[in-house]
């Protein structure tokens, strides 16, 4: 509950553009829910939490202009996913995740010039949000939203890179 209180805490105040104070919540966020994985490596929901965590503090650390920290952030977050989706391949709420931070990782890229890696990124994302689609789960507003952001992007950037 304390690292749900920090995340949720540094979500508002990077919102407010409050980055320094942001950064240190998602700090004190995931440095609970690291120790807490250590302590249970099995430990899905914390797994799970701390991935939300690391994407969070990637986008801060990018408003901030930490492009390397944020690229660093998000990689981290795509990885403890990753490993979610080993366990749970058809889990509709784990491959929207993944497909989000796919999203964030393109944006990463993107700004820090590696447009080869972004294309790419933008591509995991909608192959993911369209096998969602397909399956009927892309109900939710939002999800689409972000599903038709990751296809235009796919389109303006992927032409250069087909």
């Amino acid at each position: 509950d304390i690292a749900s209180t920090h995340h949720f805490l540094g979500m508002a105040l990077a919102a407010t553009g409050e980055l320094p104070r942001a950064l240190a919540e998602f700090h004190d966020a995931i440095s609970i829910r690291e120790s807490a994985l250590a302590a249970d490596g099995r430990d899905a929901r914390t797994r799970s939490l701390l991935a939300g965590n690391y994407a969070e503090q990637a986008t801060a650390l990018l408003k901030s202009g930490q492009k390397n920290a944020a690229r660093a952030s998000i990689l981290r977050s795509l990885s403890l996913q990753r490993l979610l989706l080993t366990l749970d391949s058809s889990g509709v709420p784990v491959r929207l995740s993944l497909a989000d931070y796919e999203c964030r990782l393109a944006a990463i890229d993107a700004a820090t010039g590696r447009r080869h890696e972004a294309a790419q990124n933008w591509r995991r994302a909608v192959t993911i949000y369209d096998e969602l689609d397909r399956e009927g789960h892309l109900e939710a507003s939002d999800v689409r939203h972000d599903a038709d952001q990751a296809r235009a992007e796919v389109a303006r950037l992927g032409k250069d890179f087909r």
